[in-house]
């Protein structure tokens, strides 16, 4: 007796195609995570330098003590586990010799020839070295972003990182049109110098509706 043949339910893989997970590869994973967390950092320091006009010291610290680490601990281990190259070690010396020319500057006349060449000297320095300090961290902290494919995905983190640096200088900028001088002061920050001040009429509105 001749089997019958089976008829395929078109309906049925539809609705697991509809229904069925997104499956997400390890690469999207780490592209995805890698974008959040360089946008994390460029929100906060693009943010702060719109609204104060500067980088608070600490975020400087935090990579003197980050590249002072991993120079040090690459020459506790032995001569072949070593990972750091000549480049390696002058990239993680970058903060401590710009320490070294801000203090230079107040034994200077900043307006004068040595004044000048320590200035130019220090951008020259933060330019060329902390791309590679910023690559050996990142071998450390997300070794997976260096392998990410395509190539493009590299462009796009770039552009992911800029875009929010520049929308959050845009915000921080104009940050009085957006948050006010309270929201400052519940977040335990600053409180900028023109910062939106609410009005003494709509305080005591607000007071005697609650």
């Amino acid at each position: 007796m001749a089997k019958k043949p089976k008829v395929k339910n078109s309906k049925a893989k539809k609705s697991n195609k509809i229904t069925a997970e997104p499956v997400i590869s390890s690469n999207i994973r780490t592209f995805v995570i890698t974008a959040i967390a360089l946008a994390l950092v460029s929100w906060d320091l693009s943010f702060n330098l719109g609204v104060y006009g500067t980088i608070f010291y600490e975020k400087i610290f935090t990579v003197w003590v980050i590249c002072v680490v991993v120079l040090i601990a690459n020459y506790c281990l032995a001569k072949e586990d070593r990972y750091l190259n000549a480049w390696g070690v002058i990239a993680m010396l970058t903060p401590s010799l710009w320490f070294a020319l801000e203090y230079w500057d107040f034994l200077v006349d900043v307006n004068s020839l040595p004044g000048i060449i320590s200035f130019w000297l220090a951008i020259a320095i933060m330019v060329i070295c902390l791309p590679m300090g910023g690559y050996i961290i990142v071998s450390f902290t997300q070794a997976d972003a260096l392998k990410l494919r395509p190539r493009r995905l590299f462009v796009a983190l770039a552009a992911i990182t800029i875009l929010i640096a520049i929308v959050g200088y845009g915000i921080g900028s104009n940050h009085r049109y957006i948050l006010s001088c309270e929201d400052f002061e519940v977040a335990g920050s600053k409180v900028p110098e023109n910062c939106y001040k609410q009005p003494l009429d709509e305080i005591l509105e607000l007071e005697e509706t609650q």
